[in-house]
């Protein structure tokens, strides 16, 4: 089974956000564009997760992949007994900014990834993400190996949130 890569991206967390639109007052001409902060964090997680591969050794998955984010946002003053962070940005979207800004660089295509869902905590530490990324393989016989390793890292993101909320005092 291959290698883990795991990274961390610091930072208060972004979200992907559909391409926006307007007109070009020149031309006339309707143009489309990303949120630049959107943009500027999948560069972040992008450089973030490129030097991870180079530290550890880990090259482009070609295979499916299974995709765990723990995104942490900052705890609100006013509640500090919260660990779940139940605002927006959805869940959801939250992962697929990650799994763009690694298209090209894990894998040549965020189609490959086929579990994993982000997790949203918040914390007293440093915002960001934290990155997990297991190649499954393409390989029949390799699946039960591929689920019980996808298992033991679903435990190991799940005692890392476990971590992040204890450090966190009440």
């Amino acid at each position: 089974m291959a290698n883990v890569l795991r990274f961390t991206v610091a930072g208060d967390p972004v979200s992907w956000k559909r391409t926006g639109s307007g007109v070009n007052p020149k031309t006339g001409k309707t143009i489309r564009y990303n949120p630049k902060k959107m943009e500027q964090r999948k560069n972040d997680i992008w450089i973030a997760c490129h030097k991870a591969m180079q530290e550890q050794g880990i090259p482009r998955s070609t295979g499916a992949v299974a995709l765990f984010v723990l995104v942490k946002f900052r705890r609100p003053k006013s509640d500090p007994q919260r660990i779940w962070h139940t605002q927006v940005p959805d869940y959801d979207n939250c992962g697929k900014l990650v799994a763009d800004a690694l298209k090209g660089v894990a894998w040549d295509d965020d189609a490959q990834v086929v579990g994993g869902p982000p997790w949203k905590v918040v914390t007293d530490l440093e915002p960001g993400y934290e990155v997990f990324v297991l190649p499954l393989g393409d390989a029949v016989s390799g699946a039960w190996a591929a689920f019980a390793h996808l298992r033991a890292l679903s435990n190991r993101v799940l005692d890392r949130m476990e971590h992040l909320t204890m450090e966190s005092p009440p």
